[in-house]
């Protein structure tokens, strides 16, 4: 029997922000009830598009705190929208995807922001 794990990805406030001279999206997520589980997190620049490799190397425990968990990717390129979903993982089982959001780096200097939930 496969062990669900439930996961819920939630873009809050500014999912786009800046990171020194340069940009990062956030995400945010309400964490699995097992606090043991570790995520994987994937991208993509098309919806429905992200890479079957997630872009983090290994299962990360991000940091979770109360109610919320959050992983911030810094490798995005300006005047770009990137896609993203995640899984939880737990004992080498994987949760169904979580739903996907988007978000949209500016084109110009860090600070202007665009982010979409869907």
């Amino acid at each position: 029997m496969r062990r669900m794990i439930m996961v819920m990805v939630l873009l809050l406030g500014l999912g786009c922000g800046t990171v020194f001279a340069g940009h990062s999206v956030t995400l945010t997520w309400t964490p699995s009830t097992d606090s043991s589980a570790a995520y994987n997190v994937y991208r993509g620049t098309t919806a429905g598009g992200e890479a079957a490799v997630p872009i983090n190397p290994a299962p990360v425990a991000v940091a979770c705190t109360g109610s919320s968990c959050t992983y911030t990717d810094s490798n995005v390129a300006a005047s770009t929208t990137y896609f993203y979903y995640l899984e939880a993982t737990l004992n080498g089982k994987s949760s169904v995807p979580s739903n996907e959001v988007s978000c949209t780096i500016p084109l110009g200097p860090p600070g202007s922001v665009s982010a979409l939930a869907q």
